[in-house]
């Protein structure tokens, strides 16, 4: 399974933006905002500038009606 894996890889370098970033869409993809955010925002404390994790964070901020806190990710 593709969250095990990922699991596993955060369990090796648990201060990867990318990998956070990763687990966070796929957390998405299986419809839990509030795992994906948690994920977001760690990738985003270690990678403030990681793109990816600003675009997720705004589409999932803009999902729930968070429409100032979206747009400061998609600023």
């Amino acid at each position: 399974e593709a969250l095990a894996t990922l699991q596993a890889a955060l369990k090796l370098a648990p201060d990867s933006a990318s990998t956070l970033t990763k687990t966070g869409t796929l957390l998405m993809a299986m419809n839990l905002p509030d795992e994906a955010i948690a994920h977001f925002e760690r990738a985003l404390r270690v990678d403030p500038a990681d793109r990816f994790a600003h675009q997720r964070m705004g589409m999932l901020r803009e999902a729930r009606n968070e429409i100032e806190r979206a747009i400061t990710h998609y600023e």
